[in-house]
């Protein structure tokens, strides 16, 4: 992709020479009670506390650049691209109608077949027929059978699935560049369907490959992907064809998203991170300050989509750098710090400030669990984890998240389930991890009691599990007496060894069957 080309091209001349590879946190965690919010920690003398406890570390490296290289497509991804394809021209029109219908139902890593087949198609197609046949389906669209136009502007518009579906339906079956343009309208529709930047430059791909012909498909498609599609539109403002790049601005303005700041007004942090990493791509100046703002955010997903896009920039942010620097600590950078310097120096910084809070918060936690105050303890572990998944003293929550869980058991049973598989993920003891699992299957066995299913085969699991697990136990004696648990125990058992007997016996008769017929054999001979 021509675009591709150029911002690849503009990377080697202005990235670092030195990257090396930053351990992420990608892995956003929803660990948070539905009603519990974070805690924010103001106390100053907590903070303070809490900083002596944080290790000294170097500075953070910058993380690395990722190229936006088209990758090869697998065979697996290829045929299934070409099987939906070729279901498209079945000759039964139910078998079309499903074949459109299951064009949406794609996986993301598909786009690099996908973008194969649009530069196929791109290279070899008759362009102009293409455009015949969509052009003529397109007023068809806009018209009825007898020419007049539509009463409703709605119906005017057709949508991907009515156009695809006009042109299947129509004569020309045996025409190939028929078959071009239907297959064409269905990458389209197959790229948006993703629901990912990768999918979005596809579109715009489509239109800069094979023009304006095809743009009122591409910007139907991009408006049903909404925030997802801004970031490929932001780089496309940077398109090595003039009309490409004009066509970008001006789609930006009419979607309201034309300054940086009014592109990063969404609540959709995927299409955050890749709006973020789209600005320092295409390194523009106006954006540097709200880049450099998501650089010390909460969410571990926008903090590496902002430290990314840092590094993208390169030395065009480095006034912006130098300010935040000395909003953060209070005195000017050192002059002869890079720019690559000067955000490793900031990142520093930012974690420094960032892990002190945290530690902050989980030492008030711990706090409230001295005080037996467990409701307000997990809170403060809840915002902890938000903050920081991988927080290096997570274990030591894991004992007061399974005490808060067994006091939530019946007050709170959601409450109770979502502490208790907190402790599954965070205890490294086996007893702690069995005693939390047997709880939640507890849990889950009394939420089914409750609606008349005594699942007596999960309480008995839950007490494998922990056999000190009182409420299991409980549950169990109401669903089954001791006399029927007896009983059940000898019909299990009994019934155990009428299995073992009749496969005992079928071993027995297998081998008196083959002897019988090695005898039979010597006779003959």
């Amino acid at each position: 992709m021509a675009l591709v080309s150029w911002i690849n091209d503009g990377l080697a001349k202005s990235s670092p020479t030195e990257h090396s590879a930053q351990s992420t946190r990608t892995a956003e965690v929803g660990m948070q009670s539905p009603t519990a919010s974070p805690i924010a920690v103001n106390s100053s003398e907590a903070i303070r506390g809490a900083s002596e406890a944080v290790p000294e570390a170097s500075l953070p490296p910058l993380p690395e650049i990722t190229r936006l290289d088209a990758t090869q497509p697998t065979a697996e991804d290829v045929q299934d691209l070409e099987a939906r394809l070729a279901a498209l021209f079945s000759d039964e029109r139910d078998a079309r109608d499903a074949a459109i219908g299951e064009l949406i139902e794609v996986r993301p890593k598909i786009v690099a077949a996908i973008h194969l087949r649009l530069a196929q198609l791109a290279d070899r197609s008759d362009k102009e027929k293409l455009k015949r046949y969509i052009n003529d389906v397109r007023r068809q669209a806009k018209t009825g059978p007898s020419g007049s136009a539509h009463d409703s502007p709605a119906a005017a518009r057709s949508n991907g699935s009515d156009l695809l579906a006009t042109l299947l339906g129509s004569d020309k079956s045996r025409d190939q560049s028929w078959r071009e343009s239907a297959s064409l309208v269905a990458l389209l529709r197959m790229s948006s369907a993703t629901g990912t930047v990768e999918g979005a430059r596809e579109l715009i791909f489509a239109y800069a490959r094979f023009g304006e012909f095809i743009r009122p498909e591409v910007q139907q498609r991009l408006s049903e992907m909404k925030d997802r599609a801004i970031a490929a539109i932001i780089e496309a403002r940077r398109h090595p064809a003039e009309k490409i790049s004009r066509w970008a601005g001006l789609r930006l303005d009419q979607l309201g998203k034309a300054i940086p700041g009014e592109a990063v007004r969404t609540e959709d942090y995927d299409a955050l991170g890749d709006i973020l990493r789209a600005y320092g791509r295409i390194r523009d100046p106006d954006a540097a300050r709200i880049i450099v703002s998501f650089a010390n955010s909460e969410r571990s997903q926008l903090r590496l989509a902002a430290r990314q896009a840092i590094a993208l920039l390169g030395p065009v942010g480095l006034w912006q750098l130098r300010d935040a620097y000395e909003d953060v600590v209070g005195r000017r950078p050192r002059r002869d710090w890079t720019w690559e310097h000067t955000a490793r120096e900031l990142f520093g910084e930012f974690d420094r400030l960032r892990l002190a809070r945290v530690y902050g918060t989980f030492v008030e936690g711990l706090e409230h669990l001295k005080k037996g105050e467990l409701e307000e303890m997990g809170k403060c572990f809840d915002s902890v984890l938000a903050k920081d998944p991988l927080f290096e003293k997570r274990t030591q929550m894991a004992e007061g998240y399974f005490k808060l869980a067994k006091q939530l058991a019946t007050k709170n049973p959601d409450g109770a389930r979502q502490a208790a598989i907190r402790v599954e993920r965070l205890a490294n003891e086996a007893r702690l991890k069995n005693q939390a699992r047997s709880l939640v299957i507890t849990l889950r066995a009394a939420a089914s009691a409750d609606r008349g299913l005594l699942e007596t085969d999960r309480l008995e699991r839950a007490i494998e599990l922990d056999p000190d697990n009182r409420r299991a136990h409980e549950l169990l004696a109401i669903a089954m007496p001791d006399s029927l648990r007896a009983q059940s125990a000898t019909l299990r058992w009994i019934a155990s060894a009428v299995i073992g007997g009749f496969g005992l016996l079928a071993v027995l008769f297998v081998l008196l069957r083959r002897s019988g017929e090695r005898q039979t054999g010597a006779s003959k001979t």
